[in-house]
């Protein structure tokens, strides 16, 4: 119990997630590299939907590169053995059930994106926004991504939504490595008191995550390649104003490079490992200096390059 982290807490994993644990168990209990091969079969069918994609949108397929290169990916996947990996096949297979006029599939898909890592919900207004999908197709999709969720919800609510449940615990407290969330949470202290102010902040990034979705189906999707710019955009924001910004969380976002390649991004990759400076920080008990000095080492040239990359689309407008 000693190494397992935050052992007073019920998993904070969702079934899709535990099935997949499962089958690494099922390959060779408590191995190692029997997780990691899952981790891998899921790589190679990122990898094999981003190569599909790309065609589709009609980009070299080199861009892959971006991807299946990344020393991100590499370290967070297969070295930290995060289950990162296990959510991405789900997603891009949405995308691509999409963009083949697949409503109900594509909501099936992002239903199981969500069964491992709960934020691909997010973007049903975004898949459904086809060209051809009408309303009854809509609403159907929508019904069955409710159901499935649901369905995964199910033996969490029947665990109990307490104080050892994983999903209260990161719902409601956890942050780190970030320089926006403490910036805005510092706001809301000053109209409110310490406690509620945390809890404001968070329902703040909630509520304009859901926003931007909605505002990002408003207009028709005319090209594949108008898709794949939303949802980059989306899951770009979801990375830039997540409480808890750790590394293998930039792996969300890793596949779309391929299709985005921002310069922001591409930068992330580079300066977000040195979260990991942290524990240097924290075992000399001088974490103050951490969240005070480097975070905003990582974060400023981050969003500094996404806004002269922002303003110079403005000047020459080009897809999202």
């Amino acid at each position: 119990m000693r190494r397992i982290n935050h052992s007073d807490l019920k998993t904070v994993y969702p079934p899709v997630t535990q099935a997949a644990f499962s089958f690494a168990y099922l390959l060779k209990p408590w191995s190692l590299n029997a997780w990691r091969s899952v981790l891998l079969l899921s790589d190679l069918a990122t990898l094999a939907l981003i190569l599909v994609l790309l065609r589709k949108v009609g980009r070299s397929l080199l861009w892959s590169a971006l991807y299946w290169w990344n020393p991100i990916v590499i370290k967070e996947l297969f070295n930290s053995a995060h289950m990162e990996a296990v959510v991405l096949p789900f997603v891009l297979l949405a995308l691509w059930l999409a963009i083949r006029n697949r409503p109900m599939a594509s909501a099936l898909s992002l239903a199981f994106a969500a069964g491992a890592k709960i934020w691909p919900a997010l973007l049903l207004p975004i898949v459904l926004r086809g060209r051809s999908f009408d309303a009854r197709q809509v609403i159907c999709a929508t019904v069955l991504l409710v159901a499935v969720v649901a369905l995964w919800a199910m033996p969490i609510w029947l665990g109990g939504l307490d104080q050892h449940s994983g999903f209260v615990a990161y719902l409601s407290s956890w942050q780190t490595n970030s320089a926006l969330f403490p910036a805005l949470e510092r706001a809301a202290a000053t109209v409110l008191p310490p406690e509620p102010a945390g809890f404001v902040a968070r329902g703040i990034i909630a509520v304009g995550l859901v926003l931007l979705a909605v505002q990002l189906s408003l207009k028709p999707i005319e090209t594949p390649d108008d898709l794949m710019g939303r949802a980059s955009f989306f899951v770009g924001a979801l990375v830039l104003f997540s409480p808890a910004q750790f590394p293998w969380y930039a792996v969300w976002f890793a596949p779309f490079l391929a299709f985005r390649p921002w310069s922001g991004f591409l930068l992330l990759t580079a300066t977000i490992p040195l979260y990991y400076a942290s524990f240097y920080f924290l075992s000399r008990e001088s974490l103050e200096i951490f969240d005070s000095v480097v975070v905003w080492i990582i974060w400023v040239p981050v969003w500094a390059a996404l806004a002269f990359e922002a303003a110079r689309k403005i000047r020459r407008p080009v897809a999202v």
